[in-house]
């Protein structure tokens, strides 16, 4: 991959639902993301999920998902899990900003809703890692409480000049992944750094708020910069259905470590 793949900057640029992620344009093989943005001009979407399970993620916003005759209010960091073969809209009477991905599951489930209240009050999905200079919060929104194939989304928040996914860990042989840096704004900004052996660096450049980091290989820390955490939303899709749909499991550089 060349410097410029692993990354794909301002993914908040069309209004409307932009997929703009996918094993077609990038290096991944199972995982596709994107972005549903509505505003009173563009206040409804519609789509099926077809073939692939759908995890929604609301950054901003409120609005409603329906599915049949079932709606499902989103506000700020709820999920919602969309089944394959499910026909589901979007709208939104002031503004709502979704993160959607995607993978290829036959699993036959049930939509499933996720209030950011019960991840955040649940010891199992949200937890305080590390310490002193990486501690940070991490949220699983889609994950072990939800009836899925592929599909592992949830949020880091770190502390003002913090780094996360530290100790650098990696898990290219049973998931790929992508980082969507939020809740950044300008002047702020993170260092993502993407690597299987430090002297030759796969990747390390600054990202900023509504860039995508796709990861399919190697230890990917990052850090934010001083008084600024670096936040985001990561999105995994294990590579075997259900085998590796396993948050747990990774390995370490035990250069640094070997827990989160």
């Amino acid at each position: 991959m060349t410097h410029q793949e692993f990354v794909i900057r301002n993914t908040a640029s069309t209004k409307g639902r932009s997929i703009s992620i996918t094993p077609t344009n990038t290096s991944l093989v199972v995982l596709s993301c994107g972005r549903i943005i509505l505003d009173r001009e563009v206040n409804e979407v519609s789509a099926n999920s077809e073939e692939q399970e759908v995890a929604l993620i609301c950054l901003k916003g409120e609005g409603v998902v329906t599915i049949d005759s079932e709606t499902y209010p989103m506000k700020r960091y709820d999920g919602l899990y969309v089944p394959p073969k499910t026909a589901y809209q979007v709208t939104t009477e002031s503004e709502l900003d979704l993160v959607e991905s995607s993978a290829p599951s036959e699993k036959q489930s049930e939509p499933q809703f996720v209030s950011f209240e019960s991840v955040k009050n649940d010891p199992k999905l949200h937890l305080t890692a590390g310490e002193q200079t990486y501690v940070r919060d991490v949220y699983r929104v889609i994950d072990e409480n939800v009836d899925a194939s592929r599909l592992i989304c949830g949020l880091t928040f770190g502390k003002p000049g913090n780094w996360t996914s530290w100790a650098p860990h990696e898990h290219a042989q049973t998931k790929e992944e992508v980082y969507l840096f939020i809740d950044m704004p300008k002047p702020a900004f993170g260092i993502q750094i993407m690597y299987r052996d430090l002297s030759k660096v796969d990747f390390i450049a600054p990202v900023f708020e509504d860039d995508a980091v796709i990861i399919t290989q190697g230890y990917h820390p990052n850090v934010g910069i001083p008084g600024r955490g670096i936040n985001f939303v990561w999105m995994m899709a294990a590579l075997r259905p259900e085998i590796d749909r396993d948050w747990t499991k990774m390995q370490f550089d035990e250069d640094f470590g070997t827990s989160l």
